[in-house]
């Protein structure tokens, strides 16, 4: 995996690939598909049409001592340029006891009717209580037209945010990922197991929400219910599957299926009188690191001091 960081600039240099995107991969000893660092599961290419409302099985290791774990978006990777959304969930402790527990966050980036002073709008959903090892149907729906989030925990209707989130719905130039956000380090990969996902580009009401819990609350498995015809369908996906799988088929009739992807590969130089490494964006992987307890950049130098004889790295350039 490490060898794919690395890529030759010209016929004198290298560089460390900067990692964009969440990262997944199933694991052999789990039902559903598990979530680290070693791949990233997206949308193979952008929907024409904004995701209003996400619903999703979810359930959070109870080992995840990460402050952020995103379940779908695509903020990140061109986040200055283009809108973006995410959904991800926020772990809190308990003051009182120590429990560890969950908020989720609906994050809306650059939409253009805010102006260039209001840039982007974030919702903690603080009713919303989400606990480690234990399965949720959650449903986070915008009302398009008058502003309203839903928040649906199971089948009950535990937060509403009136009029907070109205705005024009608009289209990305970037996909999203299941799993995560695309920014770079990808520390806020989720922590658990996601059985399933549906993402939707108009709002549910309750007794939509109702019927799709009552229908998989044994099978976990919202993609086995869904409309494929339905109009208003953006994807489904069963992340039931098995390790070797690249590929999830969407549910919806002819729809944007999910991909395993992340890396770019470069063709190495072998004829080349000596190679540097550049290593990108040092100041924020660091500032990750300490942050969230991850070790990025440790790893990174590890690798180019493993690799200085064979690729005859005489520079170190970060920036």
């Amino acid at each position: 995996m490490m060898k794919k960081l690395l890529s030759i600039i010209l016929a004198v240099t290298f560089i460390i690939s900067s990692m964009s995107g969440v990262m997944a991969t199933a694991s052999e000893t789990t039902e559903y598909l598990s979530f680290n660092d070693d791949s990233s599961w997206e949308m193979e290419t952008a929907p024409n049409v904004m995701p209003n409302t996400i619903e999703t099985w979810i359930k959070v290791d109870g080992e995840n001592t990460a402050n952020k774990i995103s379940i779908f978006g695509n903020y990140g990777r061109n986040v200055s340029f283009i809108p973006s959304i995410e959904l991800w969930l926020g772990r809190k402790v308990n003051s009182a006891n120590g429990s560890v527990y969950y908020l989720p966050r609906m994050e809306y980036y650059n939409v253009k009717d805010w102006g260039t002073e209001n840039k982007g709008k974030a919702f903690y959903l603080n009713n919303v209580i989400i606990n480690p090892e234990e399965w949720y149907y959650l449903v986070v729906s915008r009302d398009s037209t008058t502003g309203n989030i839903y928040c649906y925990l199971n089948d009950t209707l535990v937060q509403t945010v009136n009029g907070k989130a109205l705005f024009e719905d608009f289209v990305t130039e970037d996909t999203y990922a299941v799993g995560g956000g695309l920014s770079t380090p990808n520390n806020s990969y989720f922590r658990g197991d996601i059985a399933s996902i549906a993402v939707y580009s108009d709002y549910r009401t309750q007794e939509e929400v109702s019927s799709a819990y009552s229908d998989t609350k044994t099978t976990k498995n919202i993609a086995g219910i869904v409309d494929s015809a339905d109009s208003s369908l953006i994807a489904a996906y069963d992340l039931k599957i098995d390790a070797s799988v690249e590929r999830v088929a969407n549910a919806k009739t002819n729809g944007i299926p999910l991909i395993e992807n992340m890396w770019v590969e470069a063709e190495e130089p072998t004829d080349y009188a000596y190679s540097i490494a550049v290593v990108g964006d040092t100041q924020k992987t660091t500032e990750n690191d300490v942050l969230k307890g991850t070790n990025y950049i440790d790893g990174i130098y590890d690798y180019i001091i493993d690799n200085a004889e064979s690729k005859n790295v005489k520079h170190v350039l970060g920036l």
